[in-house]
């Protein structure tokens, strides 16, 4: 930007004295004219009478007024169009610096909030009680057991997903899936909740991004490519439900579920079931 600030100012100094030569050019040779001119017509030499000096005077103001008239308004003239040109040149760079300025903190928001989303994420966390065997004991000895990150999402989904897996009945597939969804959310919302709320920052700043499309749908896929099989299919089943109704457009609209896995869905044809999600949930 300071390289192309320099170049214009470097123009401008340039002009100004190509200028400053051309006026000063013309007004030699109007001169050089004007003495041409009234010795060639009246005199063939110099006089030696007072009145013909007083003539030239007269001849010689006239002439070099009308010269300097002339050469004034060709100066304001191009002047004019010179101010016009730099003031053209200095809006478009004035234009591509604030695109930059914007592009630059487009950018900057948009990595925080990926470095942010990955924060949130890892810091999941899902308790788990397990069963133990003792070596002298026949009664198993239970311990909790925190699970974190990914691992969390695992055993969130796990236990949505084994009770349900294959099961096709049910009259209103949609208000089941809510329903479900919601039995297992509760009780990890304070930590599932922030994560939701990130990934929803991400794709609103993204799609209100003074970019353009294609750059939006490029944006999308970076954001898209830090979600886990897992995360797309406790997305999925997320953006079903009335607490994500603001994030299921920009589901729809930016195929945030493009590579969920069918096979580990509740039921393979929730992918192709329109009334769950419209096709470009998965474009």
């Amino acid at each position: 930007m300071n390289n192309k600030k320099e170049l214009t100012d470097a123009e401008s100094r340039v002009r100004t004295t190509r200028l400053m030569r051309r006026v000063a050019a013309l007004g030699i040779c109007w001169f050089i004219l004007g003495f041409t001119l009234y010795f060639w017509r009246f005199h063939s030499g110099l006089s030696y009478d007072s009145k013909d000096w007083n003539d030239f005077g007269v001849f010689i103001a006239g002439f070099s007024g009308t010269g300097i008239a002339a050469v004034t308004l060709y100066a304001v003239a191009y002047g004019i169009r010179v101010q016009a040109e730099d003031l053209a040149k200095s809006r478009a760079f004035m234009a591509e610096q604030s695109k930059t300025m914007a592009q630059q903190a487009f950018d900057s928001v948009f990595f925080n909030l990926l470095d942010r989303f990955s924060d949130v994420r890892d810091s999941v966390t899902i308790p788990v009680v397990r069963e133990k065997y003792l070596a002298d004991r026949d009664v198993p000895h239970t311990k909790q057991v925190i699970v974190q990150g990914r691992h969390a999402f695992e055993l969130f989904y796990k236990k949505m997903h084994h009770p349900y897996k294959d099961l096709k009945y049910a009259e209103n597939r949609l208000f089941f899936l809510q329903e479900i969804f919601k039995i297992e959310y509760r009780p990890a919302e304070s930590e599932l909740g922030p994560y939701f709320r990130t990934l929803y920052q991400i794709f609103k700043h993204v799609d209100r991004g003074q970019v353009t499309e294609k750059q939006k749908i490029d944006y999308a896929k970076m954001a898209r490519a830090q979600l886990s099989d897992i995360e797309l299919c406790v997305i999925f089943y997320n953006g079903l439900t009335d607490m994500a109704k603001n994030l299921k457009p920009l589901i729809e609209k930016y195929g945030i579920l493009k590579h969920v896995n069918a096979g580990n869905l509740l039921l393979e044809d929730d992918k192709r079931n329109r009334i769950l999600y419209q096709a470009g949930a998965f474009e």
